[in-house]
């Protein structure tokens, strides 16, 4: 048993999938939602301290949330785990499902129609566990967000060869009993059989991982020349993938070449951009992943972004900055109407055009073509405010009208003077 815990933990330790949580660790609350974990795993006979720490961790990393059921495989017989088991079923669900909703419902959701839960789901389940699997042993194309990421897919949820072999693998590691189950448990969170806005990514087998290190461990200790072979691969891969974490860019930049087509690894790039305030190159980016996905909202959004921070009332030019961010957000939030982030924004950027006197309530004094305008939650106070005056050149350049109840086309504006556009168009460069 000692020596085939060594073989685990080296078999673990090198492993170049987990790069990146060295990365994604650091920095982040996961290392101490670990350190109260073992706390309450090793005090689990006395609930009064496993129970605080267990919720503390489990605040910190919703994951955490299985640790009775690894104490049960390892405790059955003891009351203890049987109540911290059934508190799980009872109050840890439960809460896990509340923050999913109150997170995914009111922010980001990838597709709220097709994320919904289906039978079918375990065909994707499958074919994920059959994924995580494959990339632990052949880590050859690694990223912060692969390409076969979450967006709706429906070649995962149909049954085929891969799905198949996907069931098998399951079955094969539910006999292998504990290891097997830390896999499949450490995966769940991630399985998107519940909508998670999640994506597949090497960070997120850095638990489930430790599994199959226990199971290929008896066999690295029984041929010896096979665990040589694995630690040279595992070593000299992760020290490849290594250099491109000099920093964050390199990281982004490198994963975006191993995925040239995956909208999501440009996007990682773009948003990295922006933070770096270098708006015109996150620009040029968000295009490129338009051009490969045109309904990426999150990209739209980020275009939106690179819009509204370069935008000024000096001139015309600045003025149709804040236009074209605005025309980039209310893309983003005709693919999900539910994403608080573009409606807010949207919001902020009309209040600042009225403040400053480039949209008007009085169609009389308006003089362009009618725009379109999103129906929002809070822009009532907005459309229903006062008149605004005209433009320091005698011309207005927008003018709102409050849409018919129900409408789904929102609200109509005009548009004037010499900066005047037509929202409905697409704007010359796409949004991330």
């Amino acid at each position: 048993m000692g020596e085939n815990a060594i073989y685990a933990v080296a078999f673990w330790g090198v492993n170049t999938m987990l790069n990146q949580n060295i990365v994604w660790i650091s920095g982040r609350p996961y290392s101490i939602g670990l350190f109260l974990t073992l706390v309450a795993l090793n005090c689990w006979q006395y609930p009064e301290v496993f129970m605080p720490f267990y919720g503390l961790a489990m605040i910190t990393n919703i994951s955490i949330v299985f640790a009775p059921v690894l104490l049960f495989f390892l405790q059955p017989e003891s009351w203890q785990a049987k109540s911290y088991l059934a508190f799980m079923v009872l109050a840890g669900f439960p809460w896990i499902i509340w923050k999913f909703n109150k997170r995914f419902t009111k922010g980001l959701i990838i597709d709220r129609d097709n994320f919904a839960f289906k039978k079918r789901k375990f065909n994707t389940f499958a074919k994920i566990v059959l994924y995580y699997v494959w990339t632990i042993f052949v880590p050859v194309r690694m990223g912060w967000y692969h390409q076969a990421g979450f967006r709706y897919n429906e070649r995962w949820e149909k049954f085929n060869y891969l799905t198949l072999i996907g069931y098998a693998l399951i079955g094969f590691l539910i006999y292998c009993g504990l290891p097997g189950w830390i896999f499949l448990l450490g995966i769940l969170p991630c399985s998107n059989l519940y909508a998670t806005n999640s994506f597949l990514v090497d960070r997120y087998l850095y638990l489930p991982s430790i599994g199959i290190a226990m199971i290929v461990a008896p066999y690295l200790s029984q041929y010896t020349a096979l665990f040589y072979i694995a630690m040279t691969f595992y070593i000299t891969k992760s020290y490849m993938y290594s250099r491109t974490m000099k920093n964050d860019e390199s990281l982004y930049r490198e994963n975006m070449r191993n995925h040239p087509k995956s909208d999501y690894a440009i996007n990682n790039l773009v948003y990295f951009l922006i933070q770096q305030h270098r708006y015109d190159e996150a620009r040029i980016y968000a295009q490129r992943g338009l051009d490969i996905n045109p309904a990426n909202k999150m990209l739209w959004y980020n275009m939106g972004i690179t819009y509204a921070a370069q935008g000024h009332f000096k001139n015309d030019e600045g003025k149709m900055k804040f236009i074209h961010a605005f025309n980039a957000m209310k893309k983003a939030l005709a693919i999900e109407p539910r994403w608080a982030k573009p409606a807010n924004d949207i919001r902020k950027i009309v209040k600042l055009l009225l403040d400053n006197k480039v949209l008007t309530m009085n169609p009389k004094e308006a003089i362009g073509p009618e725009i379109p305008i999103p129906n929002l939650i809070g822009m009532k106070e907005i459309i229903n405010g006062t008149i605004v005056s005209t433009a320091p050149n005698g011309k207005q350049i927008t003018h709102i009208e409050p849409a018919q109840a129900g409408s789904t086309e929102g609200n109509t504006a005009q548009v004037a003077g010499e900066t005047a556009t037509n929202f409905t168009q697409e704007p010359s460069v796409e949004v991330s």
